[in-house]
């Protein structure tokens, strides 16, 4: 038996208490002991912590030793040709777990055609297969794609005449009859502009799904043009960013020595724009982000303003009752709408439920309280009321202080995870705001019992999507912006003041 084991750090827990595993790793269609496949042990909460690697014998068989106990893990199992199987478990101290066994699924495929907006072969097109797996190709001189490698499962499919990296500065044509040139835009299966109306392509084990044709939509080439305002002369580094979710980031154009800027063609939907500028080892300057929408026709005379940062500062108000007292957790945290990020320090509560937010940038923002059973009701930002959480610092605070209205009237939403016979099931349950498209989701989770229980407390009023995801998926759907990809999948629930919804889900498939 050929066994390799690795540990990336020191680690004086190895003399003390640990575990052991050992399985089998076979075939889930002839279900034949799998060779030379490559097992990891790792624990998922720790990014920088040790991973325990071996390899399988000729019978498919494999141990691990030397494990730290008391912790969870994820076990994956990877060769080419199959699915990388993935187990989650607990390791008690001294355990020697035995039949720790893994079956591997064989991949699949999706095979089609894709054609222009007037019907010809598109060759060079980026096709992309978007699921568990992501994974892309490019079309041939007869517009024609294989993707392979594909866990089995349901994919949503794209085709891109750009691919993954779009030239905002090519110009339409000027045509002679004065009409407006069309362009060929991203384009999903089975002919829709917005992902949440796709229909999913089923990948099964060892199998080819075919007839996954495309006709790219033809859309208005259109132009999005403005400056910055006040911006300085001779600067170094400028450009002026166009983001969203379905581009995966931002694309950044070059801003003229007059401030002005210009870019054609992008795809119907929301973008945020904002614009920086300075050396890159340097310190930057840079404008708030605002959200545009392209549709039909050109969007000019766009204004982005550089505003300094704010020190904010702020005091808690209750709507009809006094407030609980804050503790020393009791934060206020600003969350960036373009990106979710969360934006400089957040701000503790003093005990007279003061707080001072400092040095925040002109942007929109989500604001939140962390303390049980309260939400943000309304914000005042010196005169200007706002009903909602939605902070708008577009132009910066302007020296004006911040209250923020807080109620109890907290809602919550519970139910029970099923699996596809209807059967209780453990899950990870995914929780999003549903702030609107392009605009990232501030995300919850939490685990569904063995009852298939779950509950989300403390929620504000609002919108919410949400799903459930078996537990060995949690790497791919936890990482930043990780629902983007199964945003047609999610259930919508409104949630009202001191609402309690129940909801029941069933599980997502993921073999």
């Amino acid at each position: 038996m050929r066994i390799f084991l690795w540990i990336a750090v020191f680690a004086p827990w190895a003399l003390g208490q640990t575990a052991s595993i050992e399985g089998v790793v076979t075939s889930s269609v002839t279900g034949s002991a799998l060779a030379r496949v490559h097992v990891v042990l790792k624990n998922p909460s720790d990014n920088s912590g040790p991973e325990f690697g071996a390899q399988t014998t000729d019978d498919g068989s494999f141990s691990i030793t030397g494990i730290p106990a008391t912790r969870d893990y994820i076990l994956t199992a990877a060769r080419t040709g199959y699915a990388t199987g993935r187990v989650t478990l607990t390791l008690a101290r001294d355990e020697k777990r035995r039949n720790t066994d893994l079956k591997l699924v064989p991949v699949g495929a999706i095979r089609g055609r894709v054609t222009d907006s007037k019907g010809e072969p598109a060759e060079k097109v980026t096709v992309t297969a978007e699921g568990f797996d992501r994974k892309r190709t490019t079309t041939d001189e007869n517009g024609e794609f294989r993707i392979g490698g594909l866990a089995p499962g349901k994919y949503r499919v794209k085709a891109q005449r750009d691919g993954v990296a779009r030239n905002f500065l090519v110009k339409p044509e000027i045509l002679s009859d004065g009409s407006v040139q069309l362009r060929d835009a991203s384009t999903w299966y089975p002919g829709v502009l917005a992902a949440r109306q796709v229909r999913r392509v089923e990948v099964k084990p060892d199998t080819e799904s075919t007839g996954v044709d495309i006709q790219l939509m033809g859309v208005p080439f259109v132009r999005v043009s403005g400056k910055v305002v006040d911006f300085p002369p001779g600067v170094m580094e400028a450009y002026v960013t166009i983001g969203s979710r379905s581009m995966g980031g931002g694309s950044g154009l070059p801003i003229k020595p007059d401030g002005s800027f210009q870019f054609w063609g992008p795809d119907p939907g929301k973008y945020w724009l904002s614009a920086g500028w300075g050396p890159r080892d340097g310190p930057r300057a840079s404008t708030a982000a605002i959200q545009i929408e392209v549709a039909g026709s050109n969007i000019d005379n766009i204004e982005l303003r550089v505003a300094p940062e704010s020190d904010i500062a702020g005091r808690l108000l209750a709507e009809n009752s006094d407030l609980p007292q804050p503790t020393t957790q009791t934060k206020v945290t600003l969350r960036e709408m373009n990106h979710g990020s969360i934006a400089g320090e957040p701000a503790a509560v003093a005990p007279d439920d003061s707080f001072r937010l400092a040095g925040v940038r002109a942007g929109q923002y989500v604001v939140s309280v962390s303390q049980d059973a309260v939400y943000v009701k309304s914000t005042r930002l010196g005169a200007k009321e706002s009903d909602g959480d939605i902070l708008d610092l577009l132009n910066g605070a302007g020296g004006a202080d911040l209250t923020l209205v807080l109620s109890t009237a907290v809602g919550s939403i519970t139910g029970t995870v099923r699996d596809d016979k209807g059967n209780p099931a453990e899950a990870l349950v995914m929780l999003s705001r549903d702030l609107g498209e392009e605009t990232i989701l501030v995300s919850r989770s939490t685990d569904a019992q063995p009852n298939g229980s779950y509950s989300f407390a403390n929620l504000p009023p609002g919108k919410y999507r949400l799903a459930a995801f078996p537990r060995e998926v949690a790497d791919l759907v936890l990482r930043p912006d990780g629902l983007a990809e199964f945003d047609d999948l999610l259930e919508s629930v409104e949630v009202a003041p001191a609402d309690r919804v129940s909801m029941d889900l069933k599980i997502l498939p993921f073999r």
